[in-house]
């Protein structure tokens, strides 16, 4: 008697439910009556089936966006709790070399668009369609670069014919005009590199875009392996950069798009 009686307020609780909600004929109910009499029915059972009445609020392609605009909030917030800075889009801006450190050997150059233009510190620059280095300093209408040849400019780098990641960094080598190589440091030792092999940016750095083109991993004709393995505990390599195969006197700036946004 309980049973039956647990039954009927369940039915008539559905009953009341569709009365209330106005929304009689708009679901459908995967076997409801077999199911309400076994006492088996949930909610997992219940489809919602496309209204052309319906208010925008619950078609698709709304209810997509929506989900999609709740994940991207709750990825800011968790970004916020653990520190963590956003990775932005990027546009490229044009500017022209003005000035060259020659007493820094040529690893360092300024260029003509600064802060006013969304240009910030750490923006990657490119040449000849291969990375060359990273903004160091901005001024209001201009920025110092500071190439890949540099000890000092440090950037996460990606191969993709074995999935490995290191880090590149500036041999110190002199001249602007001259043959560079670029290190390739801290790469996994347990795998093989091979001349010729392609080096992109990582996508470890949210300052910098992924898969920019860098160069190719090279040797010196004096060595006999194109790896070397440091301290047993990773492998070394050579990296001669594509921007420096040609001379240049205009870069491209990747400046992220909310600096644009706010410097039309």
């Amino acid at each position: 008697m309980a049973s039956e009686n647990s039954i009927i307020k369940r039915g008539f609780s559905w009953l009341l439910l569709l009365i209330v909600m106005g929304v009689t004929g708009r679901y459908v109910f995967y076997e409801l009556v077999s199911d309400f009499f076994s006492g088996a029915t949930n909610l997992e059972q219940v489809r919602v089936t496309p209204n052309a009445n319906e208010p925008d609020f619950y078609k698709e392609p709304d209810l997509q966006q929506r989900q999609l605009d709740v994940l991207l909030q709750e990825n800011r917030e968790l970004r916020q709790m653990l520190g963590l800075p956003d990775r932005y889009s990027f546009e490229q801006s044009r500017a022209q070399v003005i000035h060259i450190d020659t007493v820094q050997g040529g690893r360092k150059f300024r260029i003509n668009i600064g802060a006013e233009q969304g240009v910030e510190v750490g923006n990657a620059v490119t040449a000849n369609g291969f990375l060359v280095g990273r903004v160091d300093k901005v001024s209001n209408f201009a920025s110092t670069v500071l190439t890949i040849l540099d000890p000092n400019c440090k950037i996460p780098v990606f191969l993709p014919d074995n999935q490995t990641v290191g880090v590149m960094n500036g041999s110190g080598s002199m001249g602007w005009r001259r043959h560079h190589d670029v290190k390739l440091t801290k790469l996994p030792r347990d795998m093989n590199y091979q001349e010729g092999m392609v080096v992109l940016s990582s996508d470890f750095s949210v300052q910098m875009p992924r898969q920019i083109p860098i160069g190719f991993i090279t040797k010196r004709a004096q060595d006999i392996m194109v790896s070397s393995t440091i301290d047993n505990l990773y492998k070394e390599c050579l990296i001669r950069p594509g921007a420096f195969d040609k001379s240049f006197s205009f870069v491209n700036v990747y400046v992220p798009v909310r600096n644009l946004q706010n410097n039309p």
